[in-house]
């Protein structure tokens, strides 16, 4: 078949066997698939992936940065930071993982008894007509954590 530059030749969706997918599914059969290598690498991505989880696991400390220029040199290409740790953190390989970092310390900022700590805060504030002129105004505030009460707040102007 000749096809001018005005005419395109259309393929019908089909399913492996050649037949229309349409006349053996129907619509059902023309919706997207769910991948089956799903949370997995893409195959040509999957030595790469591999290699990231030895080089973490040779030296827990390494980062997305060493490890993609570890990459660079032995594939003469990287993989996005954000792949790097999604794929390390499946394959248990993160710092934490790996009982190199212990979970963050969280604690409160307070203290047993009043004027202890205070916690004061420094902004702009609204103009203020001085003298007939609008000025630019300063709030201040310090509080105690203890108390929770406002120890002080001023406007300079």
């Amino acid at each position: 078949m000749v096809l001018d530059s005005n005419q395109s030749q259309r393929k019908a969706v089909s399913n492996s066997d050649g037949r229309p997918v349409f006349h053996k599914q129907g619509i059902e059969g023309l919706k997207k698939k769910r991948r089956s290598d799903l949370g997995q690498p893409r195959e040509r991505n999957r030595t790469k992936v591999d290699r990231c989880e030895a080089h973490k696991r040779q030296l827990a400390t390494r980062s997305d940065v060493t490890i993609n220029k570890l990459l660079q040199a032995e594939f003469f290409s990287g993989l996005p930071a954000s792949t790097i740790y999604r794929h390390l953190r499946i394959r248990g390989a993160t710092k934490t993982q790996l009982g190199v970092v212990r979970e963050k310390v969280r604690c409160r900022w307070t203290r047993e008894t009043p004027n202890s700590l205070w916690m004061g805060d420094f902004s702009h504030g609204p103009l203020a007509l001085v003298d007939g002129k609008a000025r630019q105004t300063f709030l201040s505030v310090c509080i105690d954590h203890r108390l929770s009460v406002r120890i002080g707040s001023s406007s300079i102007q």
